[in-house]
C-alpha cells in the first residue's frame, strides 16, 4: 500500500476509511476529520487509488495563497479594491493566480461560495 500524505489543512495523519463493506474507500484525517480521495470498488478502484487521490490534492501553498486572498476580500469590498491593491502580498498572490482589479470580484465570489 502507498504512503498517505499528511493532511493539507492541519498536518494530521490520514487513514483509509470505508462504508463498512469496503465499497467506498476514502482517506480521512485523524485530527481534523478532513476527507478526500473517494473511490468506489465497484468501479475497480483500490486503496492505492484512494491514496493517490488524497495525495494529489491541491498543495498547501496554493491553499494558503488563496486563503490570504479570501481574507483580503473584505478590504476589497469595503473600498472597491483600493486598499487591497496597495498591499504588496495581495498584489503578489492576485498576480500569481491571474486576478486583476477587473476580475477579482468574480473570481473570489466563485472561490468563496
Amino acid at each position: 500500500m502507498k504512503k498517505i500524505k499528511d493532511c493539507l489543512f492541519c498536518g494530521g495523519i490520514g487513514e483509509l476509511r470505508d462504508e463498512g463493506d469496503w465499497r467506498t474507500i476514502w482517506v480521512q484525517c485523524k485530527q481534523c476529520d478532513a476527507e478526500g480521495g473517494y473511490v468506489d470498488r465497484h468501479d475497480g478502484a483500490t486503496e492505492d487509488g484512494a491514496i493517490d487521490k488524497w495525495n494529489n490534492r491541491v498543495e498547501k501553498e496554493i491553499i494558503n495563497d488563496i486563503q490570504y486572498l479570501l481574507n483580503m476580500y473584505e478590504a476589497y469590498i469595503d473600498d472597491m479594491g483600493g486598499e487591497a491593491w496597495k498591499d504588496e502580498m495581495f498584489i503578489k498572490f492576485a498576480t500569481k493566480y491571474g486576478f486583476t482589479k477587473e476580475n477579482l470580484h468574480k473570481g473570489l465570489e466563485e472561490l468563496h461560495c
